[in-house]
């Protein structure tokens, strides 16, 4: 059974890189794709944020985003590289992805735990493992952002201490 307190841990800890890593990034350097055509900062934070979205399909929050402000940063969309329609600006994606995050833990300690084991409509997937699932997705990401952030210059390093 998946444990509702570590996921939003685990979730607290993506968003403890994610501010470390972007302290010192500008809105024009969260738009330089890491080498070898990797994600921009600016697409991936986005990215994370139109994947919460999906989250709160099962959780008790409202998104912080629509379907309007989702288009440009949703799976298979191209990487953000400079100011264009529908890109949104670093300082307003980390707004952003802050609110989320509140949201998303206010929702985990509210989500009653017997729901974990029922189907979600999203092939065979319970709910568990599709919040399991997408817990892994944004770390995944998480990495990509903290490795173009390092590309850039700004390795804002590893968690203090992080305990479970």
């Amino acid at each position: 059974m998946i444990d509702l307190n570590m996921l939003a841990k685990l979730y607290r800890f993506n968003w403890e890189l994610i501010e470390k890593h972007t302290a010192e990034v500008s809105h024009e350097d969260s738009l330089k794709p890491l080498a070898l055509n990797g994600n921009s900062i600016n697409w991936l934070l986005g990215h994370m944020i139109s994947a919460r979205t999906s989250i709160f399909e099962y959780v008790p929050q409202e998104p912080v985003w629509d379907e309007g402000q989702r288009v440009r940063y949703r799976h298979g969309s191209e990487n953000v590289t400079a100011d264009g329609p529908g890109v949104i600006r670093l300082e307003t994606l980390l707004a952003g992805f802050a609110e989320s995050q509140k949201r998303l833990e206010a929702g985990l300690v509210e989500l009653p735990a017997e729901r974990l084991s029922q189907k979600t409509g999203y092939g065979e997937w319970t709910l568990g493992g599709r919040l399991t699932y997408l817990q892994f997705h944004e770390t995944h990401h998480v990495g990509q952002l903290m490795s173009a952030a390092s590309a850039i210059g700004h390795d804002g390093g590893w968690l203090d201490d992080p305990t479970l």
